[in-house]
Order: structure tokens, then C-alpha cells, then sequence
């Protein structure tokens, strides 16, 4: 028989295994991304089409808890307030993410006059023009491919192909850039 004074023995319930495996991937992800194995544009896209996986992960990680504690006898874990926040803060960003992927952001940040190098606090700006042309034959069919920036085609009165390249770039150093 306990006296008056004596405490019972508290058992602190045991905490979720849900928080150390949602940081161990981001930072699997962002090891990924910080050594260049995965391009920005690849991660968020994974983001924008996968995000739903995590709530998965979280639902199964949280069953797995219950029936564990229940075989053991012990409280099954339950869910806190500051995890609800979370959760309905996480579904809204992740479903208004989802939405705006599609939305042309290139074509709004020209509008705006904005550019996204804008954004890099670390690099300096570099720009470089080089001018050149060549000689063609008529008939001839010119093909230009540019995987990133504006390209814009006029004829020439001469029977040359003239190309104005203007490059921006970020780097650390000039000689970088170069």
C-alpha cells in the first residue's frame, strides 16, 4: 500500500517515430540536391506530385504505433495539438502548391520586370554578348534550339545568319563566369 507522500511511477509514453523519419528524408533529398545529383526543378516537382505520400507515411507510421502499444498493453499514442496544426497547415501549402504548379511563373515574373537571378544573394551578376555571323546559301533552313531564355528570329537584308547571344549568369568569381 502506497502512503500519502509517495508518488506513483510515471511512465512517459514513448514519442513517435514520425518526426525523425520525416527528417531523415529531407535531408536525404537535400543531400541529393545540395551535391547536383538531382536538379531544383526535379525536387519540387517531386514535391508538387508526391506530397500526399508523406500523410501516407504518417498514417501508417501512427497504425503501426497503435497496434504496438495495444499488444503491449500499454496507452496508444495519441495525436497532439501542434501535429493537427501542422497537418492542416502541411495540406493546405502542399494542395496551393499542387494548384500554382501549373501557373506560367516565367511569363509572370517578365511581367513584373522581375528576374530571378534577383533572387541569389551569394553570387554577382554576370552578363556577356558575343556577335557573329555567317554566310548562307538560300534555301537554306536555320534551327535553333535554347533550352532556357528568349530567342527571337529577323531576316537579314544580307545573305548572312547573324546571332546576338546575351548571356546572364551567377557565379562566385569572374573567372567562374568566364
Amino acid at each position: 500500500m502506497s502512503s500519502p507522500n509517495q508518488v506513483p511511477y510515471y511512465q512517459p509514453r514513448q514519442r513517435s517515430m514520425f518526426g525523425p523519419l520525416v527528417i531523415i528524408t529531407e535531408g536525404f533529398f537535400f543531400l541529393l540536391f545540395t551535391t547536383g545529383l538531382i536538379p531544383p526543378r526535379t525536387l519540387s516537382s517531386w514535391f508538387v506530385h508526391y506530397w500526399p505520400l508523406l500523410l501516407i507515411l504518417w498514417g501508417a507510421v501512427k497504425m503501426i504505433e497503435y497496434m504496438v502499444a495495444r499488444s503491449r498493453g500499454e496507452p496508444a499514442p495519441r495525436v497532439g495539438t501542434g501535429a493537427i496544426v501542422f497537418l492542416v497547415f502541411f495540406v493546405l501549402f502542399g494542395s496551393a502548391i499542387t494548384r500554382t504548379a501549373s501557373w506560367n511563373w516565367r511569363g509572370f515574373m517578365d511581367e513584373a520586370g522581375i528576374d530571378d537571378s534577383d533572387f541569389d544573394p551569394v553570387n554577382s551578376r554576370y552578363s556577356f554578348t558575343e556577335n557573329f555571323a555567317q554566310p548562307l546559301d538560300g534555301g537554306v533552313q536555320i534551327k535553333v534550339l535554347g533550352a532556357v531564355g528568349d530567342i527571337s528570329v529577323t531576316a537579314s537584308p544580307d545573305a548572312h545568319a547573324h546571332a546576338v547571344v546575351h548571356k546572364v549568369l551567377r557565379a562566385d568569381s569572374q573567372e567562374s563566369a568566364d
